[in-house]
């Protein structure tokens, strides 16, 4: 989810595919075998949230994603992303981030994650 209204600069929200907890309210720190396998295809060795969180060549890949986007897609810096963090869980309905119909809920996003989003701007945050 990018994140910018009333802001200096843009940034991003990401997650990744988790396996659902047992109970399937939730989920694991486990990442799912298509996530695992599209980050072995580019040399990251991970299966839980918890070592993906601490690999840096993951960083320096959506690094490098986001450089692309911003010379190929943004129109002026204004458009361009700045920063991003990695969550330790992943969108869904019963985390009360994703409607029933799979919108994302924007305004439970900023409110739940507020500690991560602000740590990305810094003094540079416009309440």
């Amino acid at each position: 989810m990018v994140i910018g209204d009333k802001q200096k600069f843009l940034t991003c929200v990401l997650t990744v595919k988790l396996n659902p907890n047992e109970t399937g309210t939730g989920f694991t720190d486990k990442l799912t075998e298509g996530a695992v396998r599209a980050l072995s295809a580019d040399g990251i060795d991970a299966t839980t949230i918890t070592e993906l969180s601490r690999h840096d060549a993951f960083y320096q890949k959506v690094h490098k994603a986001l450089e692309v986007y911003n010379k190929q897609h943004a129109v002026s810096n204004a458009q361009t992303i700045k920063k991003f963090v990695l969550l330790k869980t992943d969108f869904s309905i019963d985390g009360n981030e994703l409607t029933p119909t799979m919108k994302l809920k924007r305004k439970i996003v900023l409110s739940k994650y507020a500690t991560e989003i602000q740590g990305m701007y810094g003094d540079a945050w416009v309440n």
